[in-house]
């Protein structure tokens, strides 16, 4: 898994601009609706060429508890991630969506209509949780209870299909556990890849 990185001072810390841009094209796509029918994830539309809605779709979100649920996850997830291991947030940031996305349209044909960052939410909470397992002993229990957290949360929705926080303007849109389940296996995923990369990397240097 990605190692823990060394502890910044404040002053030292990257600012979370990647966090910050994804939350705003959150907020533009619910304020305006034209910008929404473009972004949204629609299936037959994806397979038709409009593949760009794998990511974008994310950013849409149905009514404003909805929104604000997931904007206030990510802002306090993904600029704690950022500020902790930049580079590491921001590939996983810019790739989890496509992933997640990627995801749902192979293994879910029967989901004509997806919106939401909480799959990709999920998954920069578990990235997260996986640096803290390895830091210090305070950080290590914040990881644990993390990783707890979400897999309680994610296998309770698979078994009742209930939301634990946000709730949708209409009563007929059902929750995604599958954003949820693809966003954390993606987060282990690139951990398992960055970490195996800097294995090979420190190996070379000391030949």
């Amino acid at each position: 898994m990605a190692e823990a990185p060394p502890r910044l001072k404040s002053s030292d810390r990257p600012a979370p601009w990647l966090t910050l841009c994804l939350v705003a094209l959150a907020g533009g796509c619910a304020l305006w609706p034209e910008l929404r029918s473009t972004a949204i994830y629609d299936r037959e539309a994806i397979l038709r060429g409009e593949i760009w809605r794998l990511a974008t779709g994310h950013l849409v979100h149905f009514g404003g508890t909805h929104f604000v649920w997931n904007a206030a996850v990510m802002l306090v997830v993904g600029c704690w991630l950022e500020s902790l291991a930049p580079r590491l947030a921001r590939g996983f940031l810019l790739s989890a969506p496509v992933i997640v996305g990627a995801a749902l349209l192979a293994l879910d044909p029967e989901l004509k209509i997806y919106a939401g960052l909480s799959g990709v939410a999920t998954g920069a909470v578990t990235l997260l949780a996986l640096i803290l397992v390895q830091g210090s002993r305070g950080d290590r229990s914040i990881g644990i209870v993390s990783l707890a957290l979400v897999s309680i949360k994610t296998i309770t929705e698979f078994a009742g299909g209930t939301p634990w926080f946000a709730q949708f303007s209409d009563a007929s849109i059902r929750p995604v556990p599958l954003a949820h389940l693809a966003g954390i296996v993606w987060a282990c995923v690139f951990a398992s890849i960055i970490h195996r990369r800097e294995g090979a990397s420190s190996t070379d240097r000391g030949q």
